[in-house]
């Protein structure tokens, strides 16, 4: 395919055929005839408008509580947002940016030592120094990554590109990174991620537990016929796909390939994932668990990845956890001298997407530009990204530039944080942390956890072994909450500049070196520190083969725990989270898993099959609840974040009932506010094709019409909205 009609397709097909692209900040929001044009419709299975789409509220709209709760709370802040222009905002992207300013403004202040963390914070100020660097950036070009790609290009046989793939060349990319999802971020061939062993974290001769995910299929829905487009999910993935593709090709072509070859390696890489899929089960019945022993054995079968894993420093794992082991199955078949190419081509595209944002500007723009980050015009990215000249006749508008020195600055802490975390967490809590809310937070946590003790045993539907079993895996759950209570020594590392002869691209991969090594060493002595990557992000997930829950500082804070909060904000914005992740142990893939992790069954088969049932009634639920009016949830997909939603806040309304002067509308307005999102309508029909969320107005509004609390507080009865009948709720717990 040629170039030019590759790059149509992808920028048609994401931007053209559908409806309303993404308005940058500051700029005019499309008119509320325009919205109601592009889905401004009620949502089948509810009576609730797309209000959250950007453009559609308008202060005119009057939209009572008692008929659609999550606009009627958010209704001034929602049109705030359309009358500025603001298209895309969230609580979680507030918290983030506060963070990322917070830190940006300590990091560029250098009248600031940073005391006990003085030389944390200067190796983070040397790594911002060296991402700052454009005209060295843009002198070096691609030329960090050109030795790299030659070494892939010279691979003639298996043996060889098994050599490659146990390499620091491959090792180093950060794109075979397990996420909190169990998914990988990037184009990879497999995913890992360690966690300490919980059954006995003072014992480290019992090693941990390695993760083990499979290739990350994000570019076989490129692959899609044109006649499946009309399908709005097939499409999403459809243009999430084209986006990847279309930053390999820039990056090919920058590689100095020509429109056949790098035609010829996108093709090979999709058609690679297309042959791993069609090999894949439905992941119902296919987890897998290795002892040590059985892990060596599967060398023998086709692919390396006992050998990979020795190489990346992770041959000491008391066990090795497979989701979905099919694709073990599927990629050993094809790993094979006759699909060398399809390998080699999608390994050589992981490592040119990996690397983008730490080259020069041209790699990232159209980085920028393909994932849709960017707050720019599209017309500028478009030159960008198309232009062969050195000099863009593009120029950028005073509030333009100030927005993409915005994105800049707050991408390169993003950057800081996931190449030196330690670093990064220890400043950040040294400097803005509130100290006594960890304590504060660690007392919150105990409070769901007795309350969640008392829920489960008040489950008359559970036979009282299961209930037994089920409290038992309550009490071995392992919080972490806040950060490290020991952080891990960073003094070994150190920021070469580029007078010492250091890139930003050279540095990063010397640097995920040295926070891998750490890691690895933590793993096996964690009585010296715990290494805690992610404890920055505005986040919190439950790890269901550690039985594990993390709350990080990167969560605690600004709108979800603001100073000065009360019990209701506190409860509605934290607690339920925290209720939230520990529901996960109770959902329908952790009750697969027992209290150490381990998949087992717990359960006694009348227990099992009432407690199926009540996640069918989810499922069905969410099944018919069509968000924008063009297509329903997937209820097997969102069944677990819902099941985890209306557990988490169940047991804070009953910590609620035990206060006798509870001010429950200021707590149902601050759980709203928590979720507070508004989103292109592009955006909300990705999330709805790619996440296993759903919408967080159907986060607010579904779970709040399981309690009749909320019902007498704002007088809803029957023909309201909001309304559901008690024998159409569906809570599981």
């Amino acid at each position: 395919m040629a170039k030019q009609l590759l790059r149509v397709m992808a920028v048609l097909i994401s931007c053209a055929l559908v409806v309303g692209c993404a308005v940058p900040a500051g700029t005019q929001a499309p008119s509320q005839e325009s919205a109601q044009a592009t889905g401004h419709v009620a949502a089948a299975g509810t009576p609730w408008k797309d209000y959250f789409i950007a453009g559609t509220l308008s202060a005119n709209d009057k939209v009572r509580i008692q008929d659609d709760f999550y606009t009627g709370v958010l209704h001034d802040w929602l049109v705030e947002r359309n009358e500025s222009g603001v298209t895309e905002d969230s609580t979680t992207v507030q918290r983030g940016n506060q963070i990322n300013d917070q830190m940006l403004g300590l990091i560029e202040d250098t009248s600031i030592t940073g005391g006990s963390n003085a030389e944390d914070l200067q190796n983070l100020r040397d790594l911002y120094g060296l991402f700052e660097d454009w005209d060295g950036r843009d002198v070096d070009g691609l030329e960090p990554l050109v030795p790299l790609v030659k070494r892939l290009q010279a691979v003639k046989s298996l043996d060889e590109f098994t050599q490659w793939l146990c390499s620091d060349d491959y090792r180093l990319t950060a794109n075979w990174r397990l996420n909190e999802e169990g998914q990988t971020d990037g184009v990879a061939l497999f995913g890992l991620v360690a966690y300490t062993n919980l059954d006995d974290q003072s014992a480290p001769k019992d090693g941990y537990v390695l993760e083990v995910g499979p290739p990350s299929l994000n570019l076989v829905s490129f692959n899609t016929q044109e006649s499946e487009l009309k399908q709005e999910e097939t499409l999403e993935q459809y243009r999430a796909a084209s986006a990847k593709v279309e930053l390999a090709w820039w990056m090919l072509e920058l590689m100095g390939y020509s429109e056949e070859e790098a035609g010829d390696v996108i093709a090979n890489a999709v058609a690679l994932e297309q042959l791993v899929g069609e090999g894949l089960s439905d992941g119902s019945d296919s987890y897998a668990e290795y002892t040590p022993e059985q892990w060596e054995s599967l060398d023998a079968k086709g692919f390396p990845l006992a050998r990979i894993v020795q190489t990346y420093g992770y041959e000491d794992a008391s066990s090795y956890n497979v989701y979905d082991a099919s694709w073990l199955d599927s990629i050993n078949r094809l790993y094979t001298k006759e699909n060398l190419d399809l390998f080699k081509s999608h390994a050589l595209i992981g490592l040119l997407i990996d690397s983008a944002s730490i080259l020069d500007s041209n790699a990232y723009d159209a980085m920028l530009y393909a994932d849709g980050s960017s707050l720019l015009p599209e017309d500028y990215m478009t030159d960008v990204v198309t232009t062969s000249d050195e000099e863009t006749s593009v120029e950028l508008s005073a509030q333009e530039q100030e927005l993409y020195n915005l994105e800049a600055g707050r991408a390169a802490m993003g950057t800081l944080n996931s190449t030196l975390p330690t670093c990064f967490a220890k400043v950040y809590v040294d400097n803005f942390y509130d100290e006594s809310l960890n304590e504060r937070a660690k007392e919150l946590v105990q409070r769901v956890v007795d309350q969640y003790e008392e829920m489960l045993a008040g489950e008359t539907w559970l036979s009282q072994k299961t209930r037994d079993a089920a409290i038992d895996k309550l009490k071995a759950i392992h919080i972490q909450v806040g950060y490290p209570e020991v952080w891990p020594d960073t003094s070994s590392i150190s920021v070469r500049s580029r007078k010492e002869g250091g890139t930003l691209f050279s540095e990063i991969r010397r640097l995920r070196d040295l926070e891998m090594q750490q890691e690895q060493h933590l793993l096996l002595n964690p009585d010296e520190g715990t290494y805690w990557s992610d404890c920055m992000e505005v986040n919190a997930y439950y790890t269901v083969t550690t039985n594990s829950v993390v709350i990080g500082a990167g969560f605690l804070g600004g709108p979800y725990w603001p100073e000065g909060a009360t019990d209701e904000q506190i409860l509605a914005g934290t607690a339920t989270m925290v209720g939230h992740e520990i529901s996960h142990a109770f959902d329908s893939t952790g009750a697969h898993f027992d209290k150490a992790g381990k998949y087992k069954n717990w359960w006694t088969d009348e227990d099992r099959k009432a407690f199926d049932e009540r996640v069918a009634k989810v499922r069905q639920c969410f099944s018919a609840i069509d968000p924008l009016g063009e297509g329903p949830y997937d209820g097997t997909v969102v069944c677990d974040e819902a099941i985890s939603d209306l557990g988490g806040l169940k047991v804070v309304m009953q910590l609620a009932a035990k206060n006798a002067n509870f001010d429950y509308d200021a707590f149902f307005r601050a759980y709203v506010r928590a979720w507070a999102c508004i989103s292109t309508l592009d955006t909300a029909r990705e999330l709805i094709a790619t996440d296993n969320h759903p919408l967080d107005r159907d986060r607010v509004n579904v779970p709040l019409r399981e309690f009749d609390k909320f019902f007498e507080t704002y007088g809803i009865k029957g023909g309201d909205g909001m309304w559901l009948a008690p024998k159409d709720r569906i809570s599981v717990w």
